[in-house]
C-alpha cells in the first residue's frame, strides 16, 4: 500500500478546519494517529499566534480533496474543485 504524505493538508473534521502537522502510525481498522492544527482558533501570544491542536486517529481514507480541503463524505465530483459556485 502506497502511503500519501498528509502533512500541512486541509482538513475538514469535527466543525472545524485543522492542518495536518504531524502524521504517525496506522492502526489494523485503517485509522491514522494525526496531530491537528486548527486554522480558525488559537490565541495570540507575545511570540505570535498559536493555534489550537488536538491529536486524534482518522481515518483519512475517507476524506476526499474539495476547494483545497479534505472533506469527509463529499461526493467524488465534487473531488478537486477549484472555484466558487
Amino acid at each position: 500500500m502506497i502511503k500519501r504524505d498528509y502533512r500541512d493538508q486541509k482538513i475538514a473534521f469535527d466543525g472545524d478546519t485543522w492542518r495536518i502537522a504531524g502524521v504517525g502510525a496506522t492502526r489494523e481498522d485503517g485509522r491514522t494517529y494525526c496531530h491537528l492544527a486548527s486554522e480558525t482558533r488559537g490565541r495570540q501570544q507575545k511570540n505570535g499566534w498559536s493555534p489550537l491542536q488536538i491529536a486524534d486517529w482518522i481515518d483519512l481514507s475517507e476524506f476526499v480533496l474539495v476547494d483545497g480541503v479534505l472533506s469527509a463524505g463529499a461526493s467524488a465530483d465534487e473531488e478537486e474543485s477549484t472555484g466558487p459556485r
